[in-house]
């Protein structure tokens, strides 16, 4: 059992369906989570040591959490850059931090640990633009409309709908 190689999945991907796309792979083998995103970015997860166990990891790299929280962030510091150069502003300096802040819970399936009831329920960015005076007037102009062309924020907002397919397969 387990891969063949770090990123067997590789052939999985086609120019057709490289857009937003990541494969995860992890066995019995593994420390981590080992992930691969548009074909080509290799990633990793893992748990943070504070969990109770079995469910307590190394710690080693980030958190799915840590990503989902990154990704908002992220993708509003690359929106409003993109508006920036986009208004011609010459000289700036983006300096943006996110933290869930509201976290609610479920009941768990006896299967799985408390943590896995855990659901972010809020994420509070905070996103400093510094510019030189001449460009004050756009780069307001870009504070005020960047957070509609976030992918990532809106789709928070507007609740991202997903839906998982588990398959089963017994190997000897």
């Amino acid at each position: 059992m387990g891969r063949d190689s770090e990123f067997d999945v590789q052939e999985e991907y086609t120019e057709e369906n490289r857009k937003f796309r990541s494969v995860v792979e992890r066995s019995s083998d593994d420390d981590v989570a080992h992930g691969l995103v548009r074909g080509k970015h290799e990633l990793h997860a893992d748990e943070p040591e504070w969990l109770e166990e079995p469910g307590a990891g190394n710690d080693a790299h980030p958190a799915p959490a840590d990503y989902l929280v990154f990704g908002l962030v992220s993708c509003q510091v690359e929106v409003l850059d993109q508006a920036l150069r986009k208004a011609r502003i010459e000289e700036y300096n983006i300096r943006a931090s996110a933290v869930v802040d509201r976290v609610g819970e479920d009941e768990p399936a006896e299967e799985m640990l408390a943590h896995h009831a855990g659901r972010i329920s809020h994420v509070s960015v905070d996103l400093t633009l510094e510019v030189p005076p001449e460009f004050e007037s756009r780069a307001q102009r870009c504070l005020d409309v960047y957070d509609t062309g976030c992918v990532v924020g809106q789709s928070y907002r507007n609740g991202i709908d997903y839906t998982p397919t588990a398959t089963l397969d017994v190997v000897e």
